[in-house]
């Protein structure tokens, strides 16, 4: 699939090398990054090669900035395990702490027997 030169608007290219020069969020700046090689005319094999990223990641950067500019930058989805605990139980652990001093096996203990949470086994191999 050939991508042609994505045009930027000169405040939407100063906006994105700044974020690459200041940004805190790295995979915001590597993603900006990756929109100004575009738009200096490198090719997604070239972007993929300098960044040491998939092809696929390197159109996706093209196509979603197409769809939804800035606010692809920060906003994407990660793999991995959806989170155990929410927002109310991360509230009582707090309030656990402020009135007694426990141990992290004494909080897992205590949310499984108030929530029934985090019921699994911790498999500790070493390889």
């Amino acid at each position: 699939m050939k991508l042609s030169r994505l045009e930027l608007s000169a405040d939407d290219r100063a906006k994105l090398q700044e974020l690459v020069a200041k940004g805190s969020n790295w995979r915001a700046c590597q993603r900006a990054q990756t929109l100004l090689y575009f738009n200096d005319g490198l090719s997604a094999k070239d972007i993929m090669a300098l960044q040491d990223l998939n092809i696929d990641t390197v159109y996706d950067r093209h196509k979603n900035w197409l769809s939804q500019g800035f606010a692809f930058l920060y906003h994407m989805h990660r793999s991995g395990a959806p989170p155990k605990l929410n927002v109310i139980h991360y509230d009582q652990i707090k309030t656990w702490a402020e009135n007694e001093a426990l141990t992290g096996p004494a909080i897992v203990a205590r949310l499984k027997e108030v929530w029934n949470l985090l019921n699994y086994q911790y498999s500790s191999t070493r390889y």
